[in-house]
């Protein structure tokens, strides 16, 4: 009788696991929804207002937001992508936000072996969207930079960026710590007033 209440133990445990495997993986998937970029018809409307007068910088957006549904269409059904990946992604967002509007500035550099490293699709897209969203009002140019630095089994990105004092990382933080659970730090060094902050995101790998 033991052995049968064993049995029956093991099964439903593994159920149960496999309930909650489902679970977290469908609030990754909706999460992961929400990230995705929100600004399709500004960037088509914007497309649309050039293509008459500035054709060629018209096109360019348009093959730069191609690439960008594409990765995430294809790619972001993946558990892991490669680090280079996702920096590439990041990349032709930027691009296509430069395109959009001439004041954006930016600069991404990476450091360490990251042609090794792997991480979820879309992971840094939301903070480059919040850079940006939150820097666009400025009158003058503005400038964001971004760096990703691999030592040992940890990944570093910082974003350097305005920082608004009410910021609200919740949603990342959820998806963080469904990927991650306590395998992440996410912290925010304030500059002086009206200077740029850093957000700072740590994996352990």
């Amino acid at each position: 009788s033991m052995t049968i209440l064993l049995k029956q133990w093991l099964i439903e445990n593994q159920r149960v696991s496999q309930m909650e495997n489902m679970r977290i993986q469908s609030e990754v998937e909706q999460l992961k929804d929400q990230v995705n970029p929100s600004f399709l018809f500004n960037i088509l409307n914007r497309t649309g207002i050039l293509a008459s007068k500035e054709p060629e910088k018209a096109s360019q957006m348009v093959m730069k937001l191609s690439q960008l549904l594409r990765y995430q269409l294809y790619e972001s059904s993946r558990e892991k992508v490669l680090l280079t990946s996702e920096i590439n992604f990041l990349t032709n967002y930027l691009v296509l936000e430069s395109l959009y509007s001439d004041k954006l500035q930016y600069n991404i550099t990476a450091e360490g072996d990251i042609n090794r490293v792997f991480v979820p699709p879309l992971l840094f897209i939301s903070f480059a969207q919040y850079a940006v969203d939150h820097s666009f009002y400025k009158e003058e140019s503005f400038a964001i930079r971004f760096n990703f630095d691999a030592v040992d089994n940890h990944l570093y990105f910082y974003c350097h960026c305005l920082v608004a004092e009410d910021v609200d990382f919740s949603r990342i933080t959820q998806r963080l710590h469904l990927l991650y659970g306590n395998g992440y730090k996410l912290s925010i060094i304030k500059g002086e007033k009206n200077r740029e902050s850093i957000i700072k995101l740590e994996l352990n790998l």
